[in-house]
């Protein structure tokens, strides 16, 4: 155990051989689906876990620290972060509704961001300017990309999603843009806001108030964290009508088509957020997927217990 804690402490604090940090943080990629439509691949890396463990370690000593810089406008770290977001996110719509909010996607976020700036962050906040190094000493090393025992490229920038650390590092390096966004957003008392939950966007109030907002924060994360907004991929909930003037262009008007109807709404975090029949309709959805898993566990354990089938 004594040589365990200290080769994590050599790891940790960047004291093993140069070459062993590019061999160690070398990334098994293994691609997964990113929902049941099976209709887009998510690169997902695998380390070993070991290395995870290290850097659990890490975040679970700091996590009070980082939290209290990160909340209220980034809840990725937080408890119940999830929640937190959906309800504040809703009670704020309920309660103001000729608000907008507009559901941010930026591409690919985990893997593209800057390691520069995540460092930069980090060293720039007197409480978490401990964590500076560590970031250069996991960061600084070119990951190489591995799959099926072949290297097959290399990543320069971003993180491994999946890393144990690899959210604190996201959130923390994010978190000046978002506070820039919240300000926007919030402007002249006017009750607006940004949320966020990790890389899951939101900035909520009047629609001439959070566009410019929003185009402002797309160049602002291109510039310094290297993100890209997507903006075919950023949707714009309203309660009702059509995409308000001077909506940014390419995005898209969040809601469904239910029975001929446009129905306002989205998802976050898989809970929906809208109108009454587009909630009704997405919560059905669920409760029928639930019953078909049902169905098929049933016929998958009663195939367990006769192998040759159902006589």
């Amino acid at each position: 155990m004594v040589l365990l804690e200290d080769f994590g402490l050599s790891y940790l604090q960047g004291d093993l051989p140069k070459w062993f940090y590019p061999l160690w943080l070398t990334v098994q990629t293994v691609p997964i689906f990113k929902n049941s439509g099976r209709c887009a691949v998510r690169p997902l890396g695998l380390r070993t876990p070991l290395l995870k463990v290290f850097h659990k370690e890490v975040v679970s000593q700091n996590l009070p620290e980082v939290k209290a810089f990160l909340e209220p406008v980034q809840l990725g770290m937080s408890r119940g972060g999830a929640q937190k977001l959906i309800f504040s996110v809703r009670a704020l719509l309920n309660a103001k509704q000729d608000f907008v909010c507009v559901k941010i996607d930026c591409r690919n976020a985990y893997n593209e961001q800057s390691r520069r700036a995540c460092i930069d962050a980090f060293a720039e906040e007197p409480t978490l300017r401990h964590l500076a190094h560590f970031c250069a000493v996991t960061l600084a090393p070119i990951n190489g990309l591995e799959s099926g025992g072949n290297l097959w490229g290399e990543a320069p920038e971003g993180d491994t999603q999946g890393d144990s650390a690899a959210s604190m590092r996201f959130c923390v390096a994010l978190h000046k843009s978002l506070l820039l966004l919240h300000q926007a957003c919030s402007a002249g008392g006017c009750g607006g806001m940004a949320k966020a939950g990790a890389d899951d966007i939101n900035a909520i109030g009047p629609p001439h108030i959070v566009f410019p907002a929003v185009e402002a924060f797309g160049r602002e994360v291109r510039e310094r964290c290297l993100l890209h907004w997507e903006r075919t991929k950023t949707e714009v909930f309203t309660w009702q009508g059509d995409l308000p003037p001077g909506a940014p262009d390419g995005v898209s008007l969040a809601g469904e088509n239910i029975n001929g109807v446009f129905e306002h709404g989205f998802l976050m975090y898989g809970a929906p957020i809208g109108s009454d029949a587009y909630c009704h309709h997405q919560l059905m959805q669920v409760a029928e997927r639930i019953i078909s898993d049902g169905k098929k566990t049933a016929e998958l354990l009663s195939g367990e217990r006769h192998p040759f089938g159902r006589l």
